[in-house]
């Protein structure tokens, strides 16, 4: 059920007009993307009078991580979550990512492989050893469950050149400890010159 602050949104977006090339609609500061160019969503909330170009404050929409603004609102909007927020601007975005709101630890965590992200205490690492013996060791993801980095990681497709030796690992924490795990070899391995692109790629 739409509730009045949705639909006081609905309203003040319907009246905002195009920019001239057509990807964005506009209303004296106020703008929102047509097209966002990514569907991972985060809320950046400006209190008032934090900065002269909003004195009376501001939603933002990002994306990309928390780097590109997508929308730009009317502080008054601040009642509204990141996700009604997004299904009244882009509805046709099916399936959005929602993030925590900019400036929340999650971020910290977020890119700091060394703490763990708030929701997910489960990590896949991935060990690259090059032909000289030296091993660079990357966090590639974060998951609330064993079965969603399972699942994650076996949909990869990992190719590594001639004298290239790549390992996964799951990790866990427990109890602001990790855990490590067996490093093993991915579920899907490339070697050698790939013959064309392969999708959702992990080039070593």
């Amino acid at each position: 059920m739409s509730t009045d602050l949705e639909q006081e949104l609905r309203d003040f977006v319907s009246r905002m007009r195009r920019n001239k090339r057509g990807t964005r609609l506009c209303r004296q500061a106020w703008h929102v993307d047509v097209e966002p160019p990514f569907e991972d969503f985060n809320r950046e909330v400006v209190p008032p009078g934090a900065t002269k170009a909003f004195p009376k404050g501001a939603v933002g929409i990002r994306v990309d991580d928390d780097y590109w603004t997508v929308a730009v609102l009317p502080h008054r909007f601040v009642g509204l979550d990141c996700r009604t927020i997004v299904s009244v601007l882009w509805p046709s975005v099916a399936d959005p990512v929602i993030n925590p709101d900019s400036g929340d630890y999650w971020w910290t965590a977020r890119f700091d492989p060394d703490l763990e992200v708030p929701g997910a205490p489960f990590e896949i690492w991935t060990h690259d050893t090059n032909p000289k013996g030296r091993t660079e060791s990357d966090r590639r993801g974060f998951y609330p469950s064993r079965e969603a980095a399972l699942a994650d990681e076996a949909s990869w497709r990992f190719h590594s050149a001639d004298g290239w030796d790549v390992r996964v690992e799951l990790r866990e924490w427990r109890d602001g400890v990790r855990l490590e795990g067996e490093r093993r070899a991915p579920t899907n391995h490339l070697r050698g010159d790939p013959e064309g692109p392969v999708s959702n790629a992990i080039y070593v």
